[in-house]
């Protein structure tokens, strides 16, 4: 699967700040009566996402970020709301302020596979994001890194495909040989005072909605999760 628009393979913008639990209220307020909540929101108002990141033996997906290297990808397992029966393998590429995601389907028994270390099967799937993760795999040495957790709020519009989410109740642990026993043993990164507010969008976002976050105090950051995660399991605390 390729991340589109109108049909061509497309980089969006993507913003990324650190917000106080104050400010994620009035800007959740605003939001709301301007953009729709996402259709995937559950009853209790957020679904939850499940990343497992692979990083080479130098963890270079780190030190690049770190490092400001404009041009730079990472790939990473994700699946939502506990729900293993959709799984997917993603390339998260970045172009200075762009992204792109390009990903494939697994099922249960390749996701197995690949917290064993064992990507034979990649080579041999009739996709091209597939086959490319393995000769990745095999030249640079990638292999299951961390294992991250949080719950997404999200509120869509269809202009310019534009997407805010709210991330909370970050938390990340070591990564296991079995998706049955990996739920045990997360470590908290962000208290209930610190949310992760991400705005994405093709072309460029539209004056009224820029306006909604003016009057915050939020910290732009360039640093993904997993880098935050990551920094912190080595005790290199962000905040």
């Amino acid at each position: 699967m390729v991340e589109t628009r109108k049909g061509q393979l497309a980089y969006r913008h993507e913003e990324k700040y650190l917000i106080s639990l104050k400010d994620y209220t009035i800007l959740k307020n605003r939001i709301k009566s301007l953009l729709k909540i996402d259709k995937n929101t559950g009853l209790v108002g957020h679904y939850h996402i499940r990343s497992i990141y692979f990083d080479d033996r130098h963890h270079n997906c780190v030190y690049d970020n770190l490092a400001g290297i404009h041009t730079r990808f990472k790939y990473r397992i994700r699946y939502y709301s506990h729900d293993p029966s959709f799984i997917k393998l993603e390339k998260k590429a970045k172009d200075n302020h762009y992204n792109r995601k390009t990903s494939f389907r697994l099922n249960k028994k390749q996701l197995d596979c690949l917290l064993k270390n064992d990507y034979l099967f990649c080579n041999k799937l009739d996709d091209p994001l597939a086959n490319e993760f393995f000769h990745q795999v095999k030249a640079r040495g990638f292999s299951p890194s961390l294992v991250i957790d949080y719950d997404r709020e999200a509120y869509t519009l269809n202009f310019n495909d534009i997407r805010i989410t709210f991330d909370t109740n970050i938390s990340y642990r070591e990564v296991n040989d079995s998706l049955n026993t990996i739920d045990f043993g997360y470590v908290s990164y962000l208290d209930i005072k610190h949310i992760i507010l991400e705005i994405k969008y093709f072309d460029f976002l539209p004056n009224y909605i820029r306006k909604v976050f003016k009057q915050s105090t939020m910290t732009r950051t360039s640093l993904s999760k997993y880098v935050m995660c990551y920094l912190s399991k080595n005790g290199e605390e962000l905040l």
